[in-house]
């Protein structure tokens, strides 16, 4: 029901690859902020905090609300897009000018956790979904654990 299903493993290796990026974000984010685009210690810092916090709390809460009153509950689609937008909002950030005011470089790292935590809330609720009930926390576990392996390679 879990090791077997393909939707799980597809919700794990989702989540890892989520899992690298929100921690390049969180782990690399002030290096890039201070040393390549000139920003302050401090300032770099804060952006990077509120990408976690914003992001975190609201990418994670709006994508479970999309998903269920537009996608209908289909949390692959809402997952896919979050996946699309964040893949775009990094691409605006890596290709900003290294002149460019701070905040639009907290706007893109803002938005790229905000889309980001999105998709890894819902790779756990997608795992837990496409397994029956009785592995609904074995599902969400597995999937749980791939993604922390990220941390390795983070």
């Amino acid at each position: 029901m879990v090791y077997r299903n393909p939707y799980v493993w597809v919700s794990g290796l989702t989540n890892f690859n989520v899992y690298v990026i929100r921690l390049a974000i969180l782990d690399w984010g002030t290096t890039i902020l201070t040393q390549y685009r000139g920003l302050d210690i401090g300032l770099a810092a804060s952006i990077v905090a509120c990408s976690e916090l914003v992001g975190g709390v609201l990418g994670s809460a709006l994508a479970g609300w999309v998903t269920d009153r537009v996608f209908h509950h289909r949390v692959f689609r809402c997952g896919a897009i979050c996946t699309i937008l964040a893949t775009l909002c990094l691409f605006l950030f890596w290709r900003l000018p290294a002149g460019a005011s701070w905040v639009w470089n907290a706007i893109l790292i803002i938005l790229s956790a905000f889309f980001v935590y999105g998709v890894s809330g819902l790779c756990g609720i997608g795992a837990s979904k496409y397994a029956t009930k009785k592995a609904a926390a074995s599902s969400n576990g597995f999937v749980g654990i791939i993604a922390y392996v990220a941390t390795i390679l983070s």
